[in-house]
């Protein structure tokens, strides 16, 4: 399914985007699959139970790529997106007090 989506795709966006939206459709299809729920069409309740199960192994700047992901990928497909919605907003902000939000910088080596 997310191949005949995402060969619309297909010139409009740069491949590693194209494999980002790939990579980040089949962990929430396969997170769907083991929940026994659908990932298409996606609801608003899968999507805010995908967050918070995602604030329990990711950073909160991964949580928020993979739903913008999913959102792109609904919307551009023509299905319905769910992320805007109340249930995901909420979930987010439930993610952001328990995970954070800051990112830690990375450390720069001296110039020698």
């Amino acid at each position: 399914m997310i191949d005949n989506i995402l060969a619309k795709f297909d010139g409009a966006f740069a491949k590693n985007t194209i494999r980002a939206y790939r990579s980040d459709f089949i962990q929430y299809q396969t997170w769907c699959s083991h929940n026994k729920m659908h990932s298409i069409p996606a609801t608003a309740d899968t999507m805010a139970q995908y967050v918070d199960y995602l604030a329990t192994i990711r950073k909160s700047a991964t949580i928020r790529r993979r739903i913008n992901s999913l959102g792109t990928i609904l919307k551009l497909s023509k299905h319905y997106d769910p992320t805007n919605q109340p249930e995901v907003i909420l979930a987010i902000k439930r993610m952001h007090r328990k995970i954070g939000r800051a990112q830690q910088q990375a450390t720069t080596q001296p110039a020698t």
